[in-house]
């Protein structure tokens, strides 16, 4: 899976879904596994972006990376776009959080069709 996808909000939606969802105690504890690896990477991908933000951002005058306003950090023209394509880069990256097999749900759940194409790196089908 990419790690766009994995940090995107609906993807996270979905799984904290399926996290609620009365699973079979086998399939609870492969999601438990999948879970804990999605939050280890969202904490490297915000830890990376985060030491980004502080080479390529302006600096105040403390030192600080420099916002506006709006609360938006501050860039100059060419440490914008080097920021933007480390980023772009960072994104396509490959993760691996596990999987589980779709059958090994069970019956009883419910997501919508939204969640299921959100959750299909995670969810795979039996050959």
């Amino acid at each position: 899976m990419k790690l766009g996808k994995l940090i995107n909000s609906q993807f996270q939606t979905s799984l904290a879904k399926l996290m609620h969802q009365d699973l079979p105690l086998k399939t609870a504890f492969a999601l438990r596994g999948i879970v804990r690896r999605n939050n280890e990477e969202i904490s490297k991908y915000e830890e990376v972006r985060s030491e980004a933000l502080k080479r390529f951002a302006k600096k105040g005058e403390d030192g600080k990376v420099a916002v506006d306003s709006n609360n938006l950090v501050r860039f100059d023209e060419d440490n914008g776009k080097l920021f933007s394509q480390e980023m772009e880069a960072l994104l396509t990256a490959e993760v691996n959080i596990g999987s589980i097999n779709l059958s090994d749900l069970g019956d009883k759940i419910t997501l919508s069709t939204v969640d299921l194409m959100s959750l299909e790196d995670i969810l795979t089908e039996e050959k």
